[in-house]
């Protein structure tokens, strides 16, 4: 059987090696740290030459056209240690193999430190929590893992009706919102509440009598079970289980016999309502921009929504403008963008993500396994409080804790040993040039006090990802 990569003892597991650095020795590169911190999860060496290179709309530009972005070694490395990752539910399920749930955590996490796509993984990460799908039990590891590559990652990048209309069909939602279970003698509206609430509309435009009736409309939605061979965990539609009479939703009147084209038409009126425009905008906007979006801010992605047709790259980019980043204001770090952050900003390397894994367990934010279908809360009102795992993060990291999990600190002092210099890297490494004058301040005397070797200057860089300023972006 297959092994994890976190697997068996006496493995010989290769490291994912960290990017090499490009040294700017002499070179003062400031970049728009404000685009940078937006979209990426955490900017690096790399990003702001990148980014002082092509000037910062072209860098936009740039990381939007994802696709032209070379990542085949990337993810040639990860399929090589996670092999399940091309492969179908019913090849899953024939293979029965167990490591998928924990396996996809850490691919994620590994994607967020060493893709060159950050934008989109950042824009991945925002459809996980808007279309949130919890990978717990063999049955929501195998479907959720093909949700994540041919409904998350397929459509990501694309047009609004066509992520939902993937998500609709998707076996994992199918099965995690009950749909299965939606039939046209006993309707189950547990899907019909959460498309319109939490993928389309948000609250307030559909009544309770509009519920019903999208649940008539998506009644024989459904999958094919376990043992069903090659279709084994696929949507499949069974007009059999479906209610073909007439519905109105949202006063729009669906014919009878429709069949399968009800939840189809159902989708097409979600997709282009108003309030779509909005509550997708919002998600956007909290995203990219601010924790809490006003109504101008909202209303300026909106009318990109609604003229694009729903383009998701053509939000995006409004949101990462000049226009929309005017009303720009701090946001926390969740767990998940803080370790991220750290790994890439001191280029740490590792066999394998599984010491982030359990360490993002601790702090509440294992990716796919937020248990409700509001996805992982972005409030910083839900994540302030767990300041003491983030002090005992830094630390683990620098005091060597995490088994595997190596950061040279030799090699990011670049030769800096007086105690300007130990700062001056610090403040380059952690805070892009942007170190707030109180943190350098107590990071100068902590050194002063200590004699600089390896191990303070570990302690120091420690210091400065467990201060305050360090957890907003």
């Amino acid at each position: 059987m297959w092994e994890p990569a976190h697997g068996r003892a006496g493995r010989d597991v290769s490291t994912f090696p960290p990017a090499t650095p490009l040294r700017l020795e002499g070179t003062e590169i400031v970049p728009d740290m404000r685009v940078l911190q937006r979209t990426t999860f955490g900017a690096t060496y790399q990003d702001r030459a990148k980014m002082a290179a092509l000037g910062r709309d072209a860098y936009i530009e740039w990381q939007l056209a994802y696709e032209s972005i070379d990542v085949s070694e990337l993810e040639g490395e990860l399929l090589s240690r996670y092999p399940w990752l091309n492969m179908s539910a019913a090849e899953m399920v024939a293979g029965w193999i167990e490591e998928v749930d924990i396996g996809h955590a850490e691919v994620a996490i590994v994607r967020a430190i060493r893709s060159p796509r950050q934008l989109y993984e950042r824009v991945v990460e925002m459809w996980n929590d808007h279309f949130n799908i919890t990978s717990s039990g063999l049955t929501m590891a195998w479907t959720r893992a093909v949700d994540e590559r041919e409904v998350i990652r397929a459509h990501a990048m694309g047009k609004f009706r066509d992520l939902l209309g993937a998500s609709a069909r998707s076996a994992a939602m199918v099965i995690y919102l009950d749909n299965a279970k939606n039939v046209a003698v006993a309707p189950n509206e547990n899907y019909a509440r959460e498309v319109m609430e939490l993928h389309t509309t948000g609250v307030g435009p559909y009544t309770e009598q509009d519920v019903r009736e999208v649940a008539r409309c998506f009644t024989g939605w459904t999958n094919y079970l376990s043992n069903a061979g090659n279709q084994a965990l696929t949507f499949k539609f069974d007009p059999a289980l479906h209610d073909d009479g007439v519905k109105i939703v949202l006063g729009h009147m669906i014919a009878a016999g429709g069949g399968i084209r009800d939840g189809e038409t159902v989708l097409d009126i979600l997709a282009s309502h108003p309030s779509t425009a909005r509550h997708v905008s919002a998600r956007i906007a909290r995203q990219f921009v601010t924790p809490t979006p006003g109504e101008a801010l909202i209303d300026r992605l909106a009318r990109v929504f609604t003229a694009t047709g729903g383009d998701i790259r053509a939000v995006v980019r409004e949101a990462l403008s000049d226009r929309s980043l005017a009303y720009a204001q701090p946001k926390y770090k969740r767990p998940f963008h803080f370790a991220v952050g750290v790994a890439r900003a001191l280029e740490a390397s590792m066999p394998h993500a599984g010491q982030f894994r359990m360490r993002l367990a601790q702090g509440g934010h294992m990716p796919f396994k937020w248990e409700t279908p509001d996805g992982y809360p972005d409030r910083t009102s839900y994540w302030a409080g767990a300041l003491l795992w983030r002090w005992r993060f830094a630390a683990s990291l620098m005091y060597k804790e995490m088994t595997g999990v190596e950061v040279d600190v030799e090699r990011l002092m670049f030769g800096a040993r007086n105690i300007e210099q130990i700062v001056d890297r610090i403040d380059s490494i952690v805070f892009g040039g942007a170190m707030p004058m109180m943190t350098r301040v107590l990071l100068e005397d902590y050194l002063r006090t200590n004699h600089p070797t390896t191990g303070v200057m570990a302690e120091a860089i420690g210091l400065a990802i467990s201060s305050a300023e360090y957890q907003w972006f």
